[in-house]
């Protein structure tokens, strides 16, 4: 399903023919793996794109909403903004984004990025983003931030991001990669639209300064561990303070939001520990009306997974997103 999805992207007419692909698709929007059915709808988004016309989604880019039978049927509502999720290390495209009490199969559990979102912003295109990131060579190969950024930033291109406002949500690492990003595309005009269109960045447990959890990968447990360079790029570095510092000045109409967490815990009690601290998790830029942080006693995977509509890990980011596009709407 991955191949046919790849192949939508340039031979969109051929398969909107094809009888034989068209029958595969309807199979692979109702199979019971999670990763086929995301593949499926990839390529219904390209083949059946409508106002979306021209946009391309890539490996990695799923589209969330509109669904492809709200495409097909001519439903898909009129655009005001792409809302764009970026999850961070070992997280994935949904599975990052779930809500309720966590349970043994994840994949029974919804999603509130494609649940609940559409309903509070109807007028909007979600899309999130799948990547590889380990933090062991023992699960895969790491690619370094920069060359990361530059990646996603060229399929974001391809989906025509950039052409409405963009609020991108994110966690952990996720929120370095499209800081990284935005940095990438102040310096090159090729993406400077997708710059000048993004109005927001929601930061769940970013790591601005880097995690103190990287240094237990130090001596003789790193021999166990087997870091990569997407250790590196959590350890504590002048990069991440020049990153962070630059920030507010290539992004200086960008409005954030950044959310600290609690401890987390491994095996007992007395093996809590903050992942990203509170000195890390916010970023300082000033002023505090554009630039907001605010903390949940919640473990670090846990922080961006509402058990509720009325949970505030998503109540409050919901409400700063709605201000968010009134502020815009009067511009």
């Amino acid at each position: 399903m991955e191949t046919i999805a790849n192949v939508a992207l340039y031979e969109t007419e051929k398969l909107v023919i094809d009888k034989d692909i068209q029958s595969i698709l309807k199979r692979g929007l109702s199979d019971d793996d999670d990763a086929i059915v995301r593949e499926a709808v990839r390529t219904n988004a390209s083949l059946l794109s409508l106002e979306l016309r021209g946009a391309k989604y890539p490996s990695g880019v799923f589209l969330l909403y509109p669904t492809p039978s709200q495409m097909s049927q001519q439903l898909a509502p009129r655009l005001d903004v792409d809302i764009i999720f970026v999850h961070g290390v070992t997280g994935c495209p949904k599975g990052t984004w779930r809500w309720g009490p966590e349970m043994s199969d994840s994949t029974k559990q919804g999603c509130w990025a494609s649940d609940w979102l559409p309903v509070d912003f109807p007028s909007s295109r979600i899309i999130s983003i799948g990547y590889e990131i380990f933090l062991s060579s023992w699960f895969g190969t790491g690619i370094p931030l920069i060359h990361q950024s530059k990646i996603v930033i060229d399929k974001l291109k391809l989906a025509s991001v950039g052409d409405r406002p963009i609020i991108f949500i994110t966690h952990s690492f996720g929120g370095l990669l499209v800081k990284e990003m935005l940095r990438y595309a102040s310096r090159d005009k090729r993406y400077k639209k997708i710059l000048d269109s993004t109005i927001g960045v929601v930061f769940y447990s970013t790591p601005h300064f880097g995690s103190d959890l990287t240094h237990y990968r130090k001596g003789y447990a790193d021999s166990i561990f087997r870091g990569n360079s997407v250790v590196d790029d959590l350890t504590p570095s002048q990069s991440l303070i020049d990153l962070n510092t630059q920030f507010p000045e290539f992004a200086s109409h960008v409005a954030t939001l950044s959310i600290g967490e609690g401890v987390s815990c491994f095996g007992t009690r007395f093996s809590c520990i903050q992942i990203v601290p509170d000195e890390s998790a916010n970023p300082g830029w000033q002023p505090l009306s554009q630039h907001r942080f605010t903390k949940f006693d919640t473990d670090h995977r846990s922080v961006c997974k509402p058990e509720t509509k009325t949970d505030p890990r998503y109540t409050v980011v919901v409400d700063w997103m709605h201000e968010l596009m009134k502020d815009k709407s009067k511009e």
